[in-house]
Formats: C-alpha cells, structure tokens, sequence
C-alpha cells in the first residue's frame, strides 16, 4: 500500500469549494452531494484500477503495509476532525446541538476490476457537514486491501468481494470514528488485529503544527476485533472535542 498522496487534500478543498459555490447558488444538498463525490471518485479511479489481487496465494502483509496503515488511518482521521474544526471556526459546526450518524460500507469486487461499490445510510445531515462526511466516508475504499474475499452477489460476473465500513457519529458527547475490515475467520481478523497493534504501537508522530491534535486523536484511539471483523475506533470526549474546536477558534 502507498502513502497516503498530497492530492488528497488539496481536493477535498477543491471540492468543499465547488460544493459551498453550489448552495450559495441555491442548490439543493442531495445534488451537491452526488456533485462532491463524482468528483473525489474520478481522482480515485486510476488508482483503484492498479490494484492487484492474487486470490489463491494471499501473501502475509510486511510491517511496511502495515505501518502504511495506520499512517494513512491517522491522516484520514486527523482529516475528518481538522475539516469538523474548519467548519467550527466559520461558525458551522455547534457540537451544542447538531448531531450525525453516518455509516458506509464499501465492496471491492473478487478478482478485483477497478469498480467499487459503496452502500450508505445516515439520517438528517445538515448541508454543511455532507461534504465532510462524503469525505471522510472514502476511507473505507483505501481498506478494501486488507479485507478477504467473502460472498457478495452486488457485482456482474462476480460472487465474492472483499469489504471495508465506517461508521462517523457524534452524538453531543462523543464524536465516533469507527473504520472495520472483514475477514474469511476469526482466525484471520486475530492475524490482522495482531499486525496492526504492533504497527499502531510503532506509529510516532511528526512534530509540526498539528502534532497536537494528532496525539489527542491517538490517545484516543484503539484497535480491536469481533467475530471475523477487525475495528481501529477514534472515540473523541466532548470535552477534548471542544478544547480543540477553540484552539482553532482563536
């Protein structure tokens, strides 16, 4: 697995001002919604057809894929807060009152062909925060790697596929970002569990200008695993939420 890549977020501000050009314009949000992620998923595209999947001789990951991990998981999620913070500081965000619960699953088809398909559900969004949320849901496309091949019948030609989620809520007391992986055992979520706590363990931060908000969101996340799923959740207190909301503030 590569880096994380620098054109990420210079999308997602690209896209963010597409997206507040089309409510100033009168837009109604479901459209600017599809307007957002149409976009991100061009960007993607290429990438994802690149992927190669050898489903017979599944390789054991190296350290390198999975340090790479968790070093993309702690950008995206620093990502997902930094742009909560950024819509905070515009006076669009009131963890006072709004609320979200947003969840997506997304498939890879086995073999894979470079198309992806993603299921989502989350109740009433405040047109503000779809941008934020479309993004953030992307994290679970660059997951679909470490899961394994399980029945699916959502593909043409295809009857397996390999699947990723996550579940984004804030509830007025716990802000909630919970990425899981599907796994053919529990046998095999207890191997990639195993990995990816020893690579969180190895996980340092860069010391720069968000290097402390980025040690609160590891302070507050954990790696564990159910049945055959593998779950790394960032479980961040209203009260650490709103300590970095006014730091940003100021």
């Amino acid at each position: 697995m590569s880096k994380p890549k620098n054109h990420n977020s210079v999308l997602f501000i690209a896209t963010l001002g597409v997206y507040i050009g089309l409510l100033m314009a009168g837009a109604a949000p479901a459209v600017v919604a599809q307007q957002a992620a149409a976009m991100t998923r061009n960007f993607e595209l290429s990438d994802e057809i690149e992927k190669k999947d050898d489903l017979d001789n599944k390789p054991d990951l190296s350290d390198e894929e999975l340090d790479s991990a968790i070093e993309d998981y702690a950008k995206r999620v620093g990502d997902f807060v930094r742009n909560l913070k950024k819509l905070g500081s515009i006076d669009e965000f009131h963890p006072s009152w709004q609320v979200f619960d947003s969840e997506s699953n997304t498939f890879a088809p086995c073999p894979e062909t470079g198309a992806l398909r993603s299921v989502e559900k989350s109740g009433h969004l405040d047109r503000w925060l779809v941008p934020v949320i479309v993004e953030a849901n992307f994290i679970a496309e660059h997951f679909t790697y470490l899961a394994d091949c399980l029945p699916f019948d959502g593909f043409v030609n295809r009857d397996q596929a390999k699947s990723s989620g996550i579940k984004l809520k804030y509830d007025k007391s716990e802000l909630t970002h919970e990425l899981s992986i599907s796994l053919s055992s529990s046998t095999r979520a207890g191997v990639l569990f195993s990995g990816l706590e020893s690579a969180f363990k190895r996980f340092e931060i860069e010391e720069d200008e968000e290097y402390e908000l980025n040690k609160v969101l590891e302070k507050h996340t954990s790696l564990t695993f159910t049945g055959n799923q593998v779950f790394i959740i960032t479980r961040l207190p209203r009260a650490a939420l709103d300590e970095l909301l006014a730091k940003e503030a100021k």
